[in-house]
């Protein structure tokens, strides 16, 4: 294999991880958007308490949803409002067995069934679905745990294995769905692409040249795959910054490593400017209503950084070819998009892990070939100079 040979074949894997970077991005803002994460965990609650005890099969949902919804397991900022974001949203994303236990416990310590109606409005969305269960189930909840808290414990680690494989199976679902649609949608075909890159070399070694930023930015990316980066906070947080900068006077905010730590930079802002403590916890509502579209702002602005930085290639076609070039002249083209919307659907891990291989593997074929080039060329002089001898001694000489 020959150095030209395999900068054609970093060039495709550049395009394919650069692509396939840009559909987990997309699957991340789906699942962010649909909770998805939650949704599963809920899931998983419910079977488990369903099999726990029978009984609990009618209200087994909304225990599950309580439970989650519960301000002191629930990670969501959402989780005491109900005027902001998807209900989804308010869901944690992950429980321990204690808490769990511990809040199944706390079940039948309160009666909230006494109070008018309405009075449900106000209240926060973990009492709103204990309010839907059948009565007496609170206590019922609380006896079952006493009694079978050993076979919840059994079940519980194999119950959060299976929510773990429904939350990858379902990504891998909008993962190949992503694939097919983007692979049609750019009309990204295999074979024409080696063709292209075999024969333009400035195109060839512009994508060569782009595969260490790809490398760096996927691990930006896939590292904080399904969790909230802390540029997300400074992101919403200078947002928020700029929309109230006539009624509050914020200092430049540096970063934020969780919500937690934004939050309480916030409150200590609002302090110095001794504003009232109502008025506090108001601003940090308000900012917190930032960040789900902070979030799709920086998934958004990580789309532009691949598409204009460091794909080095235009990816769109122009102009845009017509549906029938799938199948006229041929189904050649329909069978190249074919072909890569399936090797996109391996994920943008496997093509970077192909891309840094490939770029280990270049200095070492360059350098092999490099002193192959340079022992030929001592071969050649070598002979050369050993043909030139003979002309240069064997002149005829006089009898």
């Amino acid at each position: 294999m020959t150095l030209e040979h395999i900068d054609t074949i970093i060039a495709l894997v550049a395009i394919l991880s650069g692509v396939s970077l840009l559909i987990t991005i997309l699957t991340q803002m789906f699942s962010d958007l649909l909770s998805l994460r939650g949704k599963h965990l809920q899931w998983g609650l419910k079977t488990l308490l369903e099999n726990i005890d029978p009984g609990l099969t009618k209200d087994a949902d909304a225990i599950s949803k309580a439970v989650l919804l519960h301000p002191l397991i629930s990670d969501s900022m959402f989780s005491r409002n109900k005027s902001i974001g998807f209900f989804h949203w308010r869901y944690a994303t992950v429980i321990r067995f204690e808490e769990l236990i511990g809040i199944l416990k706390k079940f039948g310590d309160a009666d909230i069934r006494s109070l008018p109606n309405g009075e449900s409005e106000k209240i926060s969305p973990f009492l709103r679905e204990l309010q839907k269960l059948t009565p007496g189930a609170e206590k019922k909840v609380a006896e079952i745990v006493q009694k079978s808290r050993g076979d919840i414990e059994q079940w519980f680690q194999c119950t959060m294995d299976r929510v773990s494989q429904h939350f990858v199976m379902h990504t891998r679902i909008v993962t190949i769905i992503c694939s097919v649609l983007i692979a049609f949608l750019l009309h990204l075909d295999t074979f024409e692409m080696l063709t292209r890159f075999s024969n333009d070399a400035e195109l060839r070694s512009r994508l060569v040249a782009s595969a260490d930023a790809l490398n760096q930015k996927a691990d930006e990316i896939l590292n904080t795959s399904g969790k909230t980066s802390s540029v997300i906070y400074l992101d919403a947080m200078k947002q928020f910054k700029t929309d109230y900068k006539i009624q509050l006077n914020l200092a430049e905010p540096s970063g934020f490593k969780d919500l937690d730590a934004a939050t309480a930079w916030l409150r200590s802002q609002l302090q110095t400017q001794k504003i009232p403590d109502a008025d506090t916890e108001m601003w940090v509502k308000r900012y917190l209503a930032f960040i789900p579209p902070a979030s799709l702002r920086v998934r958004a602005d990580q789309l532009k950084t691949i598409l204009n930085d460091k794909m080095k290639s235009q990816i769109i076609p122009d102009p845009y070819p017509k549906i029938i070039s799938y199948w006229k002249p041929s189904f050649r083209h329909f069978l190249g998009v074919l072909a890569t919307a399936m090797l996109l659907s391996l994920g943008a891990p496997f093509w970077f892990n192909m891309l840094k291989t490939l770029t280990n593997l270049r200095p070492i074929l360059a350098t092999k070939e490099k002193n192959e080039t340079e022992e030929i060329r001592r071969q050649q002089s070598a002979i050369a100079a050993r043909a030139g001898q003979p002309e240069k001694n064997g002149t005829p000489t006089d009898g």
